[in-house]
């Protein structure tokens, strides 16, 4: 009975780490540059978003205007808006060429 008890304890702790090392691997999820909402993907929405910072009409938290700052010239700008915009519709960049966009689909590389 003891040794059936300590094998339990055993299987729930190693269940308990599992699960924690799980969730530790998706609270640190890396966001992709332009994704701006944190959904996962980089969509046409997130440009309006960006369009609308860039004239004041939204605020971003510090960390969405790290991500917004696509070009990473220092400045959200409708140039950003755009190069947003590009990836998620062609899946290019301001010169037409494909990028290597971690949310772009793989077929878009």
């Amino acid at each position: 009975m003891k040794k059936i008890l300590q094998f339990c304890i055993v299987v729930f702790l190693c269940f308990i780490t599992v699960s924690f090392s799980t969730f530790a691997v998706f609270a640190e999820r890396r966001v992709a540059l332009g994704d701006v909402n944190n959904d996962a993907f980089t969509t046409s929405y997130d440009a309006l978003s960006i369009l609308r910072y860039s004239v004041g009409l939204e605020d971003f938290t510090p960390e969405q205007i790290k991500i917004a700052d696509v070009d990473e010239d220092g400045i959200v700008s409708a140039s950003d808006a755009l190069a947003v915009l590009r990836w998620s519709i062609f899946g290019v960049d301001g010169i037409g060429d494909k990028v290597t966009h971690p949310s772009l689909p793989k077929s878009l590389l």
